[in-house]
């Protein structure tokens, strides 16, 4: 296992020594879902949380969007209506104060959990960014595939047999 990334698979060669005969060699590529190494598989559940917790900072920007169109559509609707009520001479005064504190009200927190929100989103990115090269550094480019020589041998010989791989 753990053949180099550059190999011409058809110049791997095989010899023994002490009664075990080659049959074939062989190379392979196959993936590997996993790192065995403990400090990559700890990098990866770090990436998979950092990911998470990105996609739970979009969904709570796509509800702050909702509430700012909501929030608009709020806007619209008692200003067509004060216009309405202005015009008939029966504008509630208060009311019309109480939704338009409301409207600022809550256009200040949704401007405060946006900048929250961006911030969040630019640190777990930066963070994100910073442990996927730290596991590329560590890795490489063929930490997903695993390289190996595959040897057929026949043995008379219980134990003590050697093979070189060249």
């Amino acid at each position: 296992t753990d053949l180099p990334q550059h190999i011409v698979p058809n110049s791997i060669y095989a010899e023994s020594a002490n009664g075990l005969e080659v049959r074939s060699v062989s190379y392979r590529e196959r993936p590997v879902s996993e790192d065995v190494r403990e400090e990559v598989r700890e990098l990866d559940v770090k990436i998979r949380d950092f990911e998470d917790q990105l996609r739970a900072n979009q969904a709570q920007q796509k509800v702050v969007e909702k509430q700012r169109a909501y929030l608009d559509k709020l806007e619209q609707f008692s200003a067509t209506t004060s216009h309405a009520e202005l015009s008939s001479g029966v504008l509630n005064a208060q009311t019309l104060k109480d939704l338009t504190e409301y409207v600022f009200s809550q256009r200040s927190e949704l401007v405060e959990r946006e900048l929250a929100l961006a911030t969040g989103t630019r640190d777990l990115s930066e963070q994100l960014d910073l442990v996927r090269r730290h596991r590329e550094k560590i890795t490489g480019a063929s930490s997903r595939t695993m390289r190996e020589a595959v040897v057929y041998v026949h043995s008379d010989i219980a134990d003590g047999s050697k093979l070189r791989l060249r």
